[in-house]
């Protein structure tokens, strides 16, 4: 069978010049939401430490409690936050569009599923790690 081809697959110098040029274009936007991933977590966390630990303070009975429900609010808290943040930065890379406000808003319906997709990757890493180091890393590498 005679098969052919009317598109080819670009170089990777061409690929490189494309993609820094997309950069170029859009560094405020992207700088702006990668600094804001990173942050948004921790100041998400900035509030529940500080309640916890007024808790912590308030009910010297239930110390233990308190300490136990507010670690797991701000892992709750700091896991919303910090896959909102990446959803806005892969959607900020993905739309070279939109702006740094519009990536957010459009990223906030996105965050369970950026969740479920950043735990099936680290099943899927995982299990390659058990079977043995070499599926692991190139399990790693692929996703």
């Amino acid at each position: 069978m005679d098969h052919k081809t009317t598109a080819s697959l670009s170089p990777v110098v061409q690929l490189f010049r494309r993609s820094w040029q997309v950069y170029r274009e859009h560094m405020a936007t992207l700088m702006a939401t990668c600094v804001a991933a990173m942050l948004v977590p921790v100041v998400a966390l900035v509030p529940v430490a500080a309640a916890g630990y007024l808790m912590w303070r308030w009910v010297p009975g239930a110390q233990l409690i308190a300490l136990g429900a507010g670690v797991i609010l701000a892992v709750v808290v700091a896991l919303w936050a910090g896959n909102w943040g990446a959803a806005a930065f892969l959607t900020a890379v993905s739309e070279p569009s939109c702006g740094f406000k519009e990536a957010f808003k459009r990223a906030k319906p996105l965050v369970l599923a950026h969740i479920w997709l950043g735990a099936l990757t680290g099943l899927i890493i995982a299990g390659g790690y058990m079977l043995f180091v070499i599926p692991g890393i190139v399990f790693s590498v692929w996703f």
